[in-house]
């Protein structure tokens, strides 16, 4: 939805636009596998604090993408200049992607066996 726009403001040098495209199969892999392993942390956590249910999963989820993630890709246009347009990117991205993974952990946990 955002690609070219995002594309546009990283300002990708051509040896980093190659390498992208010569790699996109093993890059793809490795963002799914950072996706699967914050899941997996969302859902450790949202069980430690108690959030059993979708709607308190997803509270909590976003609670926690607000506090830490988006504040912390807060930094990038602070200290390293990069333009707003790619923080409004980026944490939307996390901002819907935090209840997803909430929703989905919740929908898990309740098909599993209770511990």
């Amino acid at each position: 939805m955002f690609t070219e726009s995002w594309t546009a403001l990283q300002n990708f040098t051509p040896e980093q636009t190659a390498f992208g495209e010569q790699n996109m199969g093993a890059l793809m892999g490795l963002g799914f596998l950072i996706a699967l392993i914050s899941w997996g942390f969302l859902g450790f956590v949202l069980r430690k604090i108690g959030a059993n249910d979708m709607v308190d999963a997803i509270k909590m989820s976003l609670v926690l993408c607000f506090g830490f993630v988006v504040l912390t890709q807060l930094y990038d246009p602070v200290y390293a200049i990069t333009p707003m347009a790619l923080f409004y990117i980026d944490a939307s991205y996390q901002v819907v992607g935090f209840p997803l993974m909430a929703a989905i952990h919740t929908l898990m946990a309740n098909v599993m066996v209770k511990d």
